[in-house]
C-alpha cells in the first residue's frame, strides 16, 4: 500500500502574515496554514485554538473551532496508533476499528480516520503536530501492511 503521513497543522511554523479568513469562523490567519488544514483536516492555532476543517452540507466545507482534533470515527488522533484509511478498502467501524501491521518500520496502527485524498491502496500515518523538516524514511513509499483484524486493542 501506498504510505504518506499527515500532521495537525500549526500556524506558527508557517510563514506570512495573518491577512486571510476562513468560511465559518472568526479571525485572521496565514494562508498557507489555512492551506494546510485543508489537506490534513485540523489546525492548531497561535491563538492557542484547535479547527478543523469539515463538510457541514454536501459540497459546502468549513472551518470550526473544536477543544480537540477529531477523527472520522470521532477519536483525538494518537501518535503511534492512529491511521486514516479509505473505508472500502480498510474498515473502520466506531466500534471495531481495523488493525494492521504497516511495514518499513511504521508498525501496529489502528484504522480511525479518512480523508478526500486518501483512496483504495493509500494509508495517512499520523505523525502528531510538528511538521519535521524532512519527511520520514517511510513517507510516500509502498509498504507491505498485513490486516489484523478488528477489534483486537
Amino acid at each position: 500500500m501506498y504510505i504518506t503521513y499527515n500532521i495537525i497543522a500549526k500556524e506558527s511554523q508557517y510563514t506570512g502574515t495573518r491577512n486571510t479568513s476562513a468560511t465559518g469562523i472568526t479571525g485572521l490567519y496565514k494562508s498557507a496554514f489555512l492551506q494546510d488544514v485543508k489537506m490534513q483536516g485540523s489546525g492548531y492555532t497561535e491563538d492557542s485554538k484547535y479547527i478543523q476543517y469539515y463538510q457541514e452540507t454536501p459540497g459546502v466545507w468549513k472551518f470550526k473551532f473544536v477543544t480537540s482534533p477529531q477523527t472520522a470515527t470521532l477519536t483525538t488522533p494518537t501518535v503511534g496508533k492512529t491511521i486514516a484509511v479509505d473505508p472500502e478498502y480498510i474498515p473502520r467501524l466506531t466500534t471495531q476499528r481495523a488493525k494492521v501491521t504497516i511495514g518499513g518500520g511504521v508498525g501496529a496502527r489502528q484504522a480511525e480516520d479518512g480523508g478526500g485524498a486518501i483512496k483504495q491502496w493509500h494509508i495517512d500515518v499520523f505523525y502528531g503536530t510538528v511538521k519535521p523538516s524532512s519527511p520520514p524514511s517511510w513517507s510516500t513509499t509502498y509498504q507491505s501492511v498485513y490486516y489484523n483484524g478488528n477489534n483486537l486493542y
